[in-house]
């Protein structure tokens, strides 16, 4: 482990930014048809964050910084951080907190701090064990630590960058960026539904903002620079690109979110995304083969059940269910009106029950790289978005 942990204070006013970035190949051919080879075996893992030090803080802060500023640090993990309870008296070697969902493991380090500062009373232990309440350390604590005293995660890291440093008066707040330089497991774990052999993320995104998409193409050009340009759409079809976002808060969703993240590998594994719930607007019921929809040019453009991304539906129902069916054929039955002949069978859905009925895109992430905006601590709001493409399947 680092020999410096790093106890400046955090500015959350921008929050802290976490990013896990997977390295993926990508081998694709003509048709869009891909082989996705995943090359790490865990993430990536960087934090940035603003910290701000001010006199006698801000000095000790710049001595340490021109001592070790190229030396691996021991980076608290800021959004696991919980106060302690209660009063520990020195030679305690277990403190009872919560650690579900926080970055506490056997072997690693904790630190304890009275608060953020680099002159701040702070002490650091190796964890000889974890439970779901309880840290136990393999030397006793030194000294006294009171209730509300902060206890983080410590993870080895480096600055990627120089930090720049901004100074105002007789404060100074800097830019700061961590890269982890040990391996960072999590619990992988991928969404419970499944259809046609592929997970479904269920999740609507936050349209709280607006959200970008765009119908991607494999477009051959030949220009032999004399005549007219030759363009060949290779793989003759599109590839929605479209943004999904997540606003979660509480450990648990945030862990459930992570563990769905590292079940995807970056950009390695497909999933079934949703598109927007006013794709299709329903008109009647759902009935055993069809379902009747406000009339889009499904039937005059030949899309419906032809294409990926117009073959495949999710019913969402007023009790928040979902029914998954694909499209086989689009009619027009009248100027207003087109009826969408659907697979499976089952019971027959009144309008009134009807939801939202929206397109289903086989996708896999199109960056390896997943970016969290941590709002507080883990106990609180994050904000994640990245963008989904749709593949071949």
């Amino acid at each position: 482990m680092a020999l410096i942990p790093w106890s400046g204070a955090t500015d959350w006013t921008d929050g802290v930014t976490e990013t896990l970035e997977w390295q993926t190949s990508i081998l694709q051919s003509p048709t869009g048809a891909e082989q996705r080879i995943a090359r790490r075996l865990t993430p990536r893992r960087t934090f940035e964050l603003t910290t701000v030090a001010a006199g006698a803080e801000r000095r000790a802060f710049e001595n340490w910084l021109a001592r070790a500023g190229s030396m691996v640090w021991a980076m608290p993990v800021w959004p696991d951080v919980v106060p302690l309870p209660a009063d520990y008296a020195a030679g305690a070697s277990t403190i009872h907190i919560p650690t579900a969902g926080r970055d506490f493991t056997a072997g690693d380090d904790v630190l304890l701090l009275t608060q953020p500062g680099w002159l701040a009373v702070s002490e650091v232990r190796t964890l000889s064990a974890v439970s779901p309440d309880s840290l136990s350390f393999t030397v006793p604590l030194s000294q006294n630590w009171q209730a509300g005293a902060l206890v983080y995660p410590l993870r080895p890291a480096v600055l990627t960058d120089p930090p720049g440093l901004t100074r105002r008066g007789a404060l100074m707040l800097a830019q700061v960026r961590f890269r982890l330089v040990s391996g960072n497991t999590n619990a992988a774990a991928q969404p419970d539904t499944l259809y046609r052999g592929w997970p479904v993320i269920e999740h609507a995104p936050d349209f709280s903002e607006d959200l970008s998409a765009e119908y991607q193409r494999l477009v051959m050009e030949l220009d032999n620079r004399v005549g007219i340009p030759h363009r060949n759409d290779t793989a003759g079809r599109p590839f929605l690109a479209m943004q999904h976002t997540w606003s979660v808060s509480g450990r648990a969703e945030q862990q459930a979110l992570r563990a769905l993240f590292y079940s995807l590998r970056g950009r390695q594994r497909a999933v079934w995304i949703a598109g927007d719930p006013g794709d299709l607007l329903p008109v009647s019921g759902l009935n055993a083969g069809y379902i009747d929809v406000r009339y889009c040019a499904l039937s005059d453009s030949a899309v419906a059940g032809e294409l990926p991304g117009r073959q495949d539906v999710v019913i969402t129902l007023a009790d928040g269910r979902h029914l998954y069916r694909r499209v086989l054929r689009a009619v027009r039955l009248n100027s207003t009106t087109e009826r969408l002949t659907l697979d499976g069978v089952g019971d027959a859905v009144p309008l009134s029950e009807l939801a939202s009925v929206s397109w289903l895109t086989l996708s896999r992430l199109n960056d390896d790289a997943v970016t969290w905006q941590h709002v507080t601590d883990a106990d609180g709001l994050a904000t994640v978005s990245v963008i989904f493409r749709g593949v071949t399947a």
